[in-house]
């Protein structure tokens, strides 16, 4: 231990000369041209990166120092970050081994004193003198992520000497215990509160809070009569309300007016209150707070200007609002809801518990509200350290207030609001840094699929998954990926996006050369609409496949997509290769794809991490391949008792994937890509609509089998589809802010509107005959009340009759008429946050009967044309469900589930 002590106290020496000396690493005093140079070579020289964090449990590390050293003895600094932010800490290295030391300054006095913490990575216990300084190896364009220097020793005053001693040994010097007392003393908030029309303020106070519920005091005091006053307190941020005390009770109430910092005028709707920041020795000064409101008898807080006689009634409390509050690993017994009609949230109005598990409901009057939830952690009936608070509409309170919330008569969506800071030992609020999602229990519902990178071998993986599609506050899952990639993971139902990165190095981090992919596209850089996954309770969602397509190229973490030279289309149209052959040319790795019963064969050379495609040969297969695709064909297929049902789908099938429309006919095993575009549409004679990636409406057909423009984008023309005949066109288009349906004859270009008086009319379906046409309205004289709920009607296109045909509270869309029984049509139905099948039996005799065919997820359905099952669209994946949802399986193509959106069938011209 002795021998330890001594290098680390020659270190200290070392390091204190580093701050008091001109000579620190950020502040050399060479001349600028010489700085250029040097900071324009290592910049060249340093292509590695070391991340990590200091830890040190309630403490401040805005001050913290990380110093990195080349040799064992820490004599030669070789370079550092200073400032952290919460203790995280990135720095640029040279490919090399290294040793991290790290300092934590508490007074702030920009030099290493008595009092400040230091930690040397691979050291947790400065007691245990077996452990040792560890040595941290990078290589050449890699980033060593997850380095944790733990503070384990403080520096203290023992006699006239100072050392460095365990945190445990530490004892507080009562000098220093003095000092922070001055400190407190020398810092502060000075200002003045300004009362129109009042020339002495004798009996104003002014309060300084930590939070923005107003219920943490911390200090408080008098205003001098000319509106001056100073308020005492530590560093930190605080909330300023000043009152006329008029019955001095010290406390906000009936008959007291007020002012908030940051606030001048309570009318405004963004009027929110503005922290003040406290910094060490110092006064914040020449702040003003203007009287801008007074408490009426009933409690009201209204404008200067205003009566209690001038407030509205709020009147009676019809709406429902449903929530819950998410604190991960937190109970919520104790906790409670505030809702405020005001920015300034001064008096909450209405409250209500929330329950164990973190739900609750309000039923309050239409109108904005402002809602917090305050959650008393220990259960002590007061605001205390370690209690949380977190507000509707805001992912860190402590930086952004909360969002106003409009609330209608009846029930309203329900919200989330996650608590997003915590009360430390002095009051101060602090930010809640952790995924919003909670994995600390075992769930019943999940996710499964399988991760694949062409051509790489790899074990282990990370699946981050997240509830925005920037990924801001994701969760990572280690993997192990030796099953072929394959992973099941349990996650709590919600929606989320999922990303991979596949870990080559098996360093259980992401870095340098790692691979990663985004569920749903296989272009993770440039995708502007990511897939979400819906997960349900006791249901593993499956097949939520990832492939590789990028790669972390900088130690910023920066991706770039791998150029792979087309070889996942040609997997999607030609399937798995049946042959494949590696060689060697002129130093360039060659691969070809052989397809020999299909005649085509590809050769790629390999280019960095990617695949540029060389050659593409076309040749006769041969008979010995015919006959081993005769004998495939022939042979039985397997039962898979776990999908119900493998016999290939014998339908022309047409869908759009990362922008591009695909055709296939998976009984005969033909995939193809067709154009850019989506929404396709198809005639039962092979006419084919499509919407061109500028919104334009394409036409292909035998006169044009490229594609001719049937609408121009200016036309605003949305959810086409053209009629079974191929003759008409039936669509969508916005006008004077109504949306309404129209026919259009394509020879004649003739158009009628279907006649209506809702304010949206949405997702035309024709009939098998196409006499009839299916749509869905929004805002219809039989549901006047809904907002975004629909309802679904039949226009008769000879007689000109609307029929109605789902009407209710539901939102019900996207009608398909069944093609075997014109009294069958399947629709999608909102249930919850999510979207369901439905079929509903039309009858002249009686009312139309619904019922519900998927349980977790579906929309954008169509039937198969023989009108055996309705094929469906969920999670980016496509399904079909039988008419009794007794089977419900992905539709395959060559053993893989098509992966698409807004599918369409007819026929297959090959029976």
């Amino acid at each position: 231990m002795q021998s330890r002590r001594s290098w680390i106290l020659f270190s200290i020496a070392v390091i204190l000369l580093a701050f008091f000396s001109s000579q620190i690493w950020a502040q050399h005093s060479t001349s600028v041209e010489t700085d250029e140079e040097m900071i324009e070579d290592f910049a060249e020289r340093a292509t590695s990166g070391l991340k990590g964090r200091v830890i040190w449990e309630g403490q401040d590390l805005s001050q913290t120092t990380v110093q990195v050293y080349k040799d064992e003895n820490l004599k030669n600094l070789y370079t550092g970050v200073t400032q952290l932010k919460s203790g995280e800490f990135e720095v640029r290295v040279e490919p090399g081994r290294y040793y991290l030391v790290a300092f934590v300054d508490l007074n702030r006095s920009g030099k290493f004193d008595i009092g400040d913490g230091m930690g040397i990575f691979g050291i947790t216990n400065w007691d245990d003198s077996n452990q040792q300084k560890q040595i941290v190896k990078v290589a050449d364009r890699q980033v060593i992520r997850g380095i944790d220097i733990i503070i384990t020793a403080r520096m203290q005053k023992v006699g006239e000497q100072r050392q460095i001693i365990s945190l445990s040994d530490y004892q507080e010097d009562p000098f220093e215990q003095f000092k922070s007392e001055l400190e407190m003393i020398s810092s502060g908030i000075k200002g003045q509160v300004m009362y129109e029309g009042q020339a002495s303020l004798k009996n104003a106070l002014v309060f300084a809070y930590t939070d923005l519920s107003w219920k943490y005091r911390v200090a408080e005091t008098q205003v001098a009569a000319d509106g001056n006053f100073t308020l005492s307190l530590p560093p930190g941020k605080y909330y300023l309300m000043a009152i006329i005390d008029s019955n001095n009770t010290h406390l906000f109430d009936s008959g007291d007016a007020i002012g908030i910092y940051g606030i001048t005028d309570l009318r405004e709707s963004q009027a929110f209150p503005q922290p003040v920041l406290v910094s060490s020795n110092q006064f914040t000064s020449n702040l003003n707070i203007t009287i801008a409101g007074k408490q009426t008898i009933s409690g009201q807080v209204v404008p200067m200007d205003e009566s209690e006689e001038g407030i509205g009634l709020a009147g009676p409390a019809t709406a429902q609002l449903t929530g819950k509050v998410r604190w991960t690993g937190q109970s919520f017994k104790g906790g409670v809801i505030q809702a405020f009609q005001q920015a300034a949230m001064l008096k909450e109005g209405y409250q209500t518990r929330v329950s164990e598990e973190g739900k609750f409901s309000l039923q309050l009057p239409p109108g904005d509200y402002y809602l917090m939830a305050n959650i008393d952690a220990d259960g002590d009936g007061k605001y205390s350290s370690g209690d949380g608070l977190g507000g509707y509409g805001t992912a860190d309170i402590t930086t952004a207030p909360p969002s106003a919330l409009t609330l209608a008569a009846g029930a309203n969506p329900e919200i989330t609001i996650f608590v997003s800071a915590r009360s430390n030992a002095d009051g101060q609020l602090e930010a809640i840094a952790e995924g919003t999602i909670d994995l600390s229990q075992a769930y019943s519902g999940g996710i499964s699929g399988q991760i694949r990178w062409d051509g790489k071998v790899f074990r282990e993986g990370i699946l981050s998954i997240s509830e925005t599609p920037d990924f801001r506050s994701p969760v990572a899952i280690s993997l192990n990926l030796e099953d072929e990639g394959r992973y099941e993971v349990s996650v709590p139902p919600g929606d989320y996006y999922v990303m991979a990165v596949v870990d080559l190095d098996g360093d259980r981090k992401s870095g340098l050369q790692d691979g990663v992919g985004i569920y749903g596209t296989r272009h993770p850089v440039r995708s502007k609409d990511l897939q979400r996954v819906s997960v349900f309770s006791d249901y593993i969602t499956p097949h939520i496949d990832i492939e590789i397509f990028a790669m972390y190229i900088d130690v910023e973490g920066n991706i770039a997509e791998i150029e792979d030279g087309g070889r996942s289309e040609i997997k999607l149209q030609y399937g798995v290769p049946e042959d494949v052959f590696q060689f060697t040319r002129f130093g360039r790795q060659i691969e070809e794809w052989c397809y020999w019963t299909q005649g085509v064969r590809f050769r790629f050379e390999a280019v960095g991490a990617g695949w540029k495609l060389q050659t593409r040969k076309d040749f006769e297969p041969t008979p010995e391949a015919l006959e081993q695709l005769k004998q495939l064909e022939q042979q039985p297929q397997q039962a898979n008792t776990d999908e119900l049902e493998t016999t290939p789908l014998n339908v022309l099938l047409y869908y759009n994937f990362d922008d591009i429309i695909w055709e296939c006919m998976p009984a005969i095993g033909i995939q193809q890509p067709l154009a850019a575009g989506r929404r396709p549409t198809a005639s039962l004679d092979g006419r084919l609509t499509r919407l061109d990636l500028e919104g334009n409406v394409i036409l292909h057909d035998s006169d044009a089998p490229q594609g001719r423009l049937l609408l121009d984008k200016r036309e605003l023309a949305t959810d086409v589809t053209i009629s079974p005949d191929g003759g008409y066109l039936a669509f969508a288009r916005q006008e004077m802010g109504r949306q309404h349906i129209y026919i259009r004859h394509i020879a004649s270009e003739e158009e009628i509107p279907i006649p209506s008086t809702a304010q949206e009319m949405l997702t035309p379906a024709w009939s098998p005959t196409g006499e009839l046409l299916a749509y869905s309205t929004k805002g219809s004289i039989e549901n006047p009340e809904a907002g975004t709920d629909r309802n679904i009607y039949s226009y008769a296109y000879v007689s000109g009759r609307v029929e109605p045909i789902s009407i209710g509270p539901e939102d019900d869309a996207e009608p398909a008429w069944c093609p075997s029984d014109p009294n069958l049509l399947a629709f999608s139905r909102a249930e919850g946050q999510h979207r369901q099948i439905w079929l509903v039996e039309l009858s002249p005799e009686r009312k139309p009967n619904a019922q519900q065919l998927t349980r977790y997820g579906g929309e954008k359905p169509v039937w198969l044309p023989d009108g055996s099952a309705i094929l469906y669209e969920t999670n980016g994946q496509l399904w079909q469900i039988s008419k009794d949802a007794s089977k419900n399986r992905p539709v395959m193509f060559n053993g893989q589930v098509v992966f698409g959106h807004e599918p369409y069938t007819i026929p297959s011209p090959i029976q």
